[in-house]
């Protein structure tokens, strides 16, 4: 929390079971309130991480593709605050495979 306001990461993720614990634990939880994960129909173990790690979770029945991952991000961001300050995009890389 900041100044009283509540922070929520929202995060886009499909078939991001070997990224997802060291991504979110990237995030300082010392000030984040709440990460969310919207799960784009993924076919691996993503959700059940997610689930394991007590993560919020929204999940698409289908595949949308990126764009339609990133909508429906947004579309929680900002049913989750009044105030949306910025949309950024990330790609979390193991050290192994930057530069790549």
């Amino acid at each position: 929390m900041i100044n009283g306001k509540r922070i929520a990461v929202v995060l886009p993720a499909y078939n991001a079971a070997r990224t997802l614990a060291s991504c979110v634990g990237e995030i300082p939880g010392d000030f984040v309130d709440d990460i969310i994960i919207v799960d784009d129909a993924s076919q691996d173990a993503t959700v059940g991480i997610a689930r394991a790690l007590g993560l919020e979770l929204r999940q698409h029945e289908q595949n949308l593709g990126y764009g339609g991952n990133q909508k429906t991000c947004a579309i929680v961001a900002m049913q989750y605050a009044l105030h949306v300050r910025g949309v950024t995009r990330f790609k979390y890389l193991e050290p192994q495979d930057a530069g790549k």
